[in-house]
């Protein structure tokens, strides 16, 4: 699921929010208190798991479906 965010402020911010319904198991999580541009509070994985699934989704990914995007 994900979600485009669009506002005006003094320069034009385009947000991006991607959230998975179905998370992988087994992770860790942690609360974050996130203070601009207004305060809010999100849970979020632990950076080292993060990370893990970053690698793990590079190693596995297959390269030659992928879709470049143009630069």
């Amino acid at each position: 699921m994900a979600y485009d965010l669009k506002f005006q402020t003094e320069k034009s911010v385009k947000i991006k929010i991607e959230v998975n319904i179905d998370p992988p198991m087994k992770f860790d999580t942690e609360q974050k208190l996130l203070l601009l541009p207004y305060s809010f509070m999100i849970r979020c994985f632990v950076l080292s798991d993060l990370y893990a699934r970053k690698m793990h989704a590079m190693v596995f990914r297959k390269w030659k479906q992928r879709v470049k995007s143009p630069d």
